[in-house]
């Protein structure tokens, strides 16, 4: 931090002197080049004071050769499904129960799956050695280790689905969003159902309702409307409604 406020400061006092050198030579030349050099002076200026804005940056060019440089922005990162894929993460059919019980004007509700739970105990330690599948696209996501900086975070906000989970998603590609879920009680990390490589999801800490692409979207010239309607039970989601199938 100090190598770079000393290139802040070394950019500032430089534009003042060359500046002031300009307004000054600019009374000895003749009026063309003095025109010249006026506004040259106020150009300078001008980026004096964007840089006090905060509109521009000084590069850090005093990182050692091999240190990387962490992004807060990561690059998306697509993620693929094949043959291959466990079954945890292949969509499955809404099962018999659900099939007619919604539909596109009877859509289900976060207030259908109420949760009344308020954890407020300390989070368990996250356990790491997980078999989520996504939680290596999770980490491979945020560059030099963030990832670890960014389940710790988020941890202290506590939870954000079904009264003791937590959700982290991240970006996988072109309209695409997927992540991962953490158990406060166990530390266990999940995968987010394999449709929620979706543009938008939808969830809150009072339901184990989890919607993915809750509303309509532009895509190619046309509205699409691809919501699909899962709840949380006996640690895996459970598709109850698509409006793709109706």
């Amino acid at each position: 931090m100090m190598q770079i406020a000393t290139l802040v400061l070394i950019a500032v006092v430089g534009i003042l002197i060359i500046a002031t050198l300009l307004f000054y030579f600019a009374q000895k030349v003749s009026r063309p080049v003095a025109w010249v050099m006026r506004i040259i002076a106020f150009i300078l200026l001008i980026l004096l004071i964007l840089l006090f804005m905060g509109k521009l940056s000084i590069p850090n060019f005093t990182k050692a050769p091999n240190q990387t440089v962490v992004s807060e922005t990561p690059e998306s990162k697509p993620i693929t499904y094949d043959e291959e894929t466990p079954p945890t993460l292949k969509d499955s059919p809404v099962p018999e129960e659900f099939k007619d019980l919604y539909s596109k004007n009877n859509l289900p509700r976060f207030e259908d799956f109420p949760v009344s739970e308020e954890f407020k105990d300390a989070p368990a330690q996250v356990d790491f050695s997980t078999n989520a599948i996504l939680f290596e696209d999770f980490k491979t996501y945020y560059p030099s280790g963030l990832w670890q900086k960014v389940i710790t975070e988020g941890i202290k906000n506590g939870p954000n689905f079904a009264g003791h989970y937590r959700i982290f998603t991240m970006g996988c590609g072109t309209m695409c969003e997927s992540g991962i879920m953490i158990d406060f009680k166990t530390g266990s990390i999940y995968d987010l159902p394999a449709a929620a490589a979706a543009s938008q999801t939808e969830f809150y800490n009072n339901s184990s309702l989890f919607i993915t692409d809750p509303h309509p979207f532009e895509a190619l010239g046309a509205v699409v409307y691809i919501a699909q309607y899962y709840i949380w039970e006996d640690n895996h989601f459970i598709k109850i409604f698509s409006t793709v199938d109706k």
